[in-house]
């Protein structure tokens, strides 16, 4: 008796079969998607890290000019500032020459 199979049984243990192939093609797409969402992530962080990279090079370039500009100050007031010490160094002169004569 419990050898034989009739029809219904075995409908239902195709059924059962079928709703394991199912679930079995349901994990099946879920791991890919979660494949395909790593994948995603990986380039999503790449991308990332090449934005913080062009983002640190133009940090790096706005430096460099402001260096640059800086530089052009300096050069550019370095006339000025040599012009105030023959000022000030001719202004002692003067004072020291008014002491001697004094003296």
């Amino acid at each position: 008796m419990l050898l034989s199979f009739n029809f219904v049984t075995l409908l239902l243990l195709l059924l059962l079969l079928l709703l394991l192939l199912l679930l079995l093609l349901l994990l099946l797409l879920l791991l890919l998607l979660q494949l395909l969402l790593l994948l995603l992530l990986l380039l999503l962080l790449l991308l990332l890290l090449l934005l913080l990279h062009l983002l640190l090079l133009l940090l790096l370039l706005l430096l460099l000019l402001l260096l640059l500009l800086l530089l052009l100050l300096l050069l550019l007031l370095l006339p000025l500032l040599l012009l105030l010490l023959l000022l000030l160094v001719l202004r002692l002169e003067i004072i020291f020459v008014l002491i001697i004569y004094v003296l």
